[in-house]
């Protein structure tokens, strides 16, 4: 749903993540795997598959599954160990927690996710997390991208464990622009979710959730399997009552109304707007809270 936000100086932050690895035993044994297995087309490092772009490793990890059996795989697995790594990966995330402002899954922008620090007896600072780490290409059958960083999307518990699990919305190359960590990805704009009035109500004269229904707009028809990975459909039904918040202010507050006030208390209409409705429906960005694309796709 959000594109995941990367810091501005990306050559730094893949250095900083090539750290956590022993680069040269992985590549040795990787080099090992090809030798053994006879992968002459698998010509790309191991340096290649941590930080490579989202495209690249779509393309890799498809061939290699084309191209390898079962028993292949558990050796690739023992390569590229997510469990070996793991601590040191969610710590990595939880450093960059500021400037990727980690705050709301960027599946669903629906639960918060975040990192905080405390310090011990001793005062030693050390990071908590509150949000996993999901495989955007399952790593159980393409252990290739098992360790690599843009395969990574900072979510929610329920995206996924509950909802996603490995269930895959890249089944083909071609399928690339459905990753919120693919460069291109665009779903804010391609998706849209709207209000359907029902029971002859409309925006004048609604009163509760169910004068109304909340629905997403595909209209090209990109994301439908994103969206029923994610159930955000009847999630986000669920939340209705916050759409009946901001569409019953809406009502009350016309521009009119909004001028009027601006006029006795002598503070600009932009900053009436923000108080009444929410700075983020506004400003800032996507991920910042949870219900902002909500918010913003239905005040319009």
């Amino acid at each position: 749903m959000i594109k995941v936000k990367y810091p501005e100086k990306i050559s730094d932050f893949k250095s900083e993540y090539l750290k956590i690895f022993d680069v040269a035993t992985l590549d040795t044994e990787w080099q090992q795997y090809k030798s053994t297995y006879n992968l002459q087309n698998a010509n790309f490092s191991v340096t290649d598959m941590l930080y490579g772009d989202f495209n690249f490793l779509l393309d890799k990890s498809f061939n290699m599954a084309y191209s390898i059996s079962d028993i292949k795989v558990v050796q690739l697995k023992k390569i590229f160990d997510y469990d070996k790594y793991q601590p040191k990966i969610a710590d990595f995330f939880m450093k960059y927690k500021d400037e990727m402002k980690l705050s709301s899954c960027y599946y669903c922008n629906i639960d918060f996710i975040n990192a905080f620090s405390t310090r011990n007896r001793n005062n030693k600072l050390s990071f908590k997390n509150h949000f996993t780490l999901d495989h955007v290409i399952d790593k159980a059958t393409n252990p290739i991208v098992a360790l690599s960083l843009f395969n990574f999307v900072p979510s929610c518990y329920s995206c996924n464990s509950k909802f996603k699990r490995s269930e895959q919305f890249t089944k083909v190359v071609a399928d690339k622009y459905k990753s919120p960590t693919y460069a291109d990805f665009n779903f804010n704009e391609d998706v849209k979710l709207k209000v359907f009035y029902t029971n002859g109500k409309n925006s004048l004269n609604i009163n509760s959730i169910d004068d109304f229904e909340i629905n997403f707009d595909d209209s090209k028809h990109l994301f439908e399997d994103y969206i029923k990975i994610f159930k955000l459909k009847e999630r986000y039904r669920f939340h209705k009552n916050i759409a009946l918040e901001l569409l019953t202010k809406k009502k009350n507050y016309s521009d009119s109304r909004v001028d009027e006030i601006s006029r006795i208390i002598g503070i600009s209409k932009e900053e009436i707007k923000k108080d009444l409705f929410g700075k983020e429906v506004f400003e800032g960005e996507l991920q910042e809270k949870p219900f902002t694309k909500l918010k913003r796709d239905i005040y319009v």
